[in-house]
């Protein structure tokens, strides 16, 4: 936890709500529980969960954002600095390019979802971990969220995902399994359900795209 205190004074400026110190044990749990090797983070930020899950395994995270390079520079050079390969930042659209880069699909045992906090959002990040065969997903923002209810019903009355643990920090963490991630991997109607989400809601994410100048 040192390193993280330490190094964590030399990433950029969050733009958003970020994970503070609470969530290292919680992270630390989940690396335990489930030891990845290779994780995808749907929402960098300015890098705070990257950083406590490469300090707690030896697994590689992608990490996505629509923050340009620029803007998170310190982070980026900070963790490169620290953790080499096994950290890459993509500047891509969770909504709009994440889910048709087909190369991701059964690339990541674990999915780390931190990104629009509304049903929207939580649905199509949902379908994306589930269509790249993620065998855990964590979701941030799980239990106090204004949003939660959605995404703990979602998850309920999905049959391919099943609560593992609940941790009652901050707003919340949840660690979920994919119990058919084989099924689900590369699934074309999970694909089209990812389409329909974002076709019929295209008005509010055109507005978020607004926001971020995209």
């Amino acid at each position: 936890m040192k390193k993280y205190q330490n190094l964590e004074k030399k990433l950029s400026k969050p733009n958003t709500g970020h994970s503070t110190i609470a969530s290292f044990n919680v992270i630390q749990d989940i690396c335990l529980k489930t030891k990845p090797k290779n994780i995808l983070e749907i929402g960098f930020n300015r890098g705070d969960a990257c950083l406590m899950f490469l300090l707690n395994s030896e697994a590689s995270i992608t990490s996505i954002d629509v923050r340009e390079e620029s803007e998170i520079k310190n982070s980026i050079n900070t963790i490169k600095e620290n953790f080499g390969d096994r950290f890459i930042y993509l500047k891509k659209n969770a909504y709009s390019e994440l889910p048709y880069l087909s190369e991701f699909i059964g690339k990541f045992d674990l999915i780390y979802i931190d990104c629009w906090h509304t049903p929207e959002g939580y649905e199509m990040d949902t379908n994306t971990a589930m269509l790249f065969g993620s065998k855990y997903i964590v979701f941030d923002d799980y239990m106090t969220h204004k949003n939660s209810n959605f995404i703990k019903n979602y998850v309920k009355n999905n049959n391919n995902l099943q609560e593992i643990i609940l941790y009652n920090i901050e707003c919340g963490k949840a660690l979920i399994e994919n119990i058919n991630y084989e099924k689900t991997k590369g699934s074309y109607e999970i694909l089209e359900n990812i389409k329909n989400i974002y076709n019929n809601n295209l008005g509010k994410f055109k507005q978020l795209f607004k926001c971020y100048n995209l």
